[in-house]
């Protein structure tokens, strides 16, 4: 689902919250979900979009309660 939430951010041209549902699912997990195809290509092109920025993007979806 949260790739899904993601997605949705994604193609509404907010890569900043895009990263975060996925981030925060990371968190949850311990680990990314690589099975997840659309998860996938949804952090490559947000990792593209978002250059150095990613990073910062990821930690606050990291921290997300």
């Amino acid at each position: 689902m949260l790739a899904g939430v993601a997605d949705q951010a994604l193609r509404h041209g907010d890569p900043e919250q895009a990263v975060r549902p996925l981030a925060a699912s990371t968190a949850v997990r311990g680990l990314p979900d690589r099975a997840h195809p659309d998860a996938a290509r949804i952090e490559r092109t947000v990792r593209d979009r978002l250059g150095e920025g990613f990073a910062g993007a990821t930690a606050d979806g990291a921290a997300a309660d």
